[in-house]
């Protein structure tokens, strides 16, 4: 009945382990190798909405660690 939860995932059939699926494949293309935040996120709306200015409109800002940067 529970066999599904006890079922090897496919990485470690591969002698891989969650670490290194996380650092060798999740982080692999952030900057400094770190998962964003809730943090990172607040600090950066705080970031935007300091600017006392009407010419700051609709912008975007990707707050990711780097990741995908090419």
């Amino acid at each position: 009945m529970f066999d599904c939860c006890l079922r090897q995932q496919p990485f470690e059939k591969l002698g891989i382990s969650n670490q290194a699926v996380i650092k060798d494949v999740m982080l692999k293309d952030t900057v400094d190798g770190e998962f964003t935040t809730v943090q990172d996120v607040a600090q950066a709306a705080l970031f935007f909405a300091s600017f006392e200015t009407n010419a700051l409109t609709g912008q975007s800002l990707i707050v990711s660690h780097g990741w995908g940067m090419q």
